[in-house]
C-alpha cells in the first residue's frame, strides 16, 4: 500500500517535471571532452592514486540493476568483444548513489539498465581509434570519466514485465536524436522517459552528457585518476 502510494505521488509529479525541463538547454559541458589542457598524472602519480582506488562491483549493492553490458559483446559501435568480462564498476561514492537513485526508480516501478560504468583507459585507447569524435568518445589522451570509474552509462526497464523502457534512441547511436534535449523524431514516451531518468539522477548528483541521453558523469569525477586496471585486477569492496 505504501508503494502504491508513492507511485501514485510519483506519476503526479513526474509529468510536471517533464514539462518543465524537456526544451531547456542543457548548459552542462562534460570536461573530459572539452578541458584540451587537463595533463594524465605522472606514472609515479597514478599508481599512488590507484593504491587508493576502491572500486565496487554494482551487481553487489542491488540486484535490481539490469547488467547489460555492450562492450562485453559484439553489440556495440565497433562491432567487437572490448571487455574480458561483463562487469560493472564506480567508484565507492558513485555507486552508493547510483543505488539511491535506484531506490527512486524502483518507487515508479522502474529499474535501471546498465550498459557501461568503470572502462580501463586500454579500451579507450581502441575506441578512439575507431571513433575518434569527442562529441561520443573521449580521447584517451586526457581520458574519460568512465577511466576514473565516475560515468555510467544507463537506460531504463520495467520491474513488472522486464521490457526495456523507450529511450530516444538506442544505445551508443551517435546522432542528433542521442542528444539531451533533442525532439526531431524523438517519440513523446521517449521525451518522456529520458526527462524521469535525467531528473532523478540529477537528484543523486549526476550530469547527464550533452550528446548521449544514456551517459552520466557524477560530481567531482575530476578529483578521481584516470585507471588501466583490467576486470580481473580489480579488488572489489
Amino acid at each position: 500500500m505504501r508503494r502504491s502510494i508513492r507511485n501514485r505521488l510519483w506519476l503526479l509529479f513526474v509529468p510536471l517535471i517533464t514539462s518543465c525541463v524537456v526544451t531547456v538547454p542543457c548548459s552542462f559541458q562534460p570536461t573530459s571532452r572539452n578541458i584540451e589542457s587537463w595533463q594524465l598524472p605522472s606514472d609515479e602519480e597514478t599508481e599512488q592514486l590507484e593504491s587508493n582506488t576502491i572500486l565496487v562491483d554494482l551487481s553487489t549493492i542491488n540486484s535490481t540493476f539490469k547488467i547489460d553490458i555492450r562492450y562485453a559483446t559484439e553489440n556495440n559501435f565497433t562491432g567487437r568483444i572490448l571487455y574480458s568480462e561483463a562487469k560493472a564498476y564506480l567508484q565507492k561514492d558513485a555507486a552508493g548513489a547510483l543505488n539511491e537513485a535506484q531506490e527512486m526508480f524502483s518507487d515508479l516501478g522502474l529499474g535501471l539498465i546498465i550498459y557501461d560504468a568503470y572502462r580501463p583507459l586500454s579500451v579507450q585507447k581502441e575506441m578512439w581509434a575507431i571513433k575518434p569524435d569527442k562529441r561520443y568518445v573521449a580521447d584517451p589522451k586526457h581520458g574519460s570519466n568512465h577511466n576514473r570509474g565516475m560515468a555510467v552509462d544507463v537506460g531504463l526497464y520495467d520491474l513488472e514485465t522486464g521490457a526495456y523502457s523507450e529511450m530516444p534512441t538506442e544505445f551508443d547511436a551517435f546522432n542528433r536524436k542521442a542528444w539531451a534535449n533533442a525532439t526531431v523524431g524523438v517519440s513523446e514516451m521517449g521525451r518522456y522517459n529520458r526527462s524521469i531518468l535525467k531528473q532523478i539522477m540529477k537528484r543523486c548528483g549526476f550530469k547527464m552528457n550533452t550528446s548521449e541521453w544514456w551517459h552520466f558523469d557524477f560530481k567531482d569525477c575530476h578529483q578521481y585518476p584516470v585507471l588501466d586496471i583490467p576486470f580481473h585486477e580489480i579488488k572489489s569492496e
